[in-house]
């Protein structure tokens, strides 16, 4: 385990071995923790309400993004032409 840029890095063995650990820190101190495999980053673990909040920024910006397309107007273009026009 190593600390690096205010977070935790620990390697998938050392997940493995340190689970409950580990868990205890994110859920109970807050802690992010990094899981590296084969020396790269693999995933994060994080305390469920940053996830949530996470998916809260996400679903905004999904928002935002889909009335900026409502707002330019033009024709619309039906699902399945898309789908032909893409080769699916």
């Amino acid at each position: 385990m190593q600390q690096e840029g205010g977070m935790l890095h620990v390697t998938l063995s050392e997940l493995r071995g340190n689970f409950e650990e580990l868990g205890n820190m994110v859920s109970g101190d807050g802690h992010r923790i990094i899981v590296t495999r084969r020396g790269k980053p693999w995933l994060a673990l994080v305390h469920v309400e940053d996830a949530q909040y996470l998916e809260a920024r996400e679903d905004a910006i999904d928002l935002r993004e889909a009335r900026k397309a409502l707002a330019e107007g033009g024709d619309n273009v039906p699902w399945e032409q898309v789908k032909k026009e893409l080769g699916r």
